[in-house]
């Protein structure tokens, strides 16, 4: 599994059940209090994936692929 994969894992939240629809609103975001909590099938449970977040290297891998993305 590629840096890029697992990384997408620990930043949504889709994984532990829940996809949020109605982020965007144009070419904006909207806030988040209007968003919509989606409930769909787990790939992992909620406790490890909000025990993933914790993770140190979370922060510093999520930095290094972005300025990786941007150099690209």
């Amino acid at each position: 599994m590629s840096k890029n994969r697992i990384t997408w894992f620990l930043e949504h939240e889709v994984v532990a059940g829940t996809i949020w629809w109605g982020q965007r609103k144009g070419k904006g975001t909207r806030p988040k209090d209007e968003w919509l909590a989606l409930k769909v099938e787990p790939i992992i449970d909620a406790v490890t994936w909000a025990l993933a977040q914790k993770l140190p290297y979370v922060d510093e891998f999520r930095t290094a692929v972005m300025e990786m993305q941007r150099v690209a």
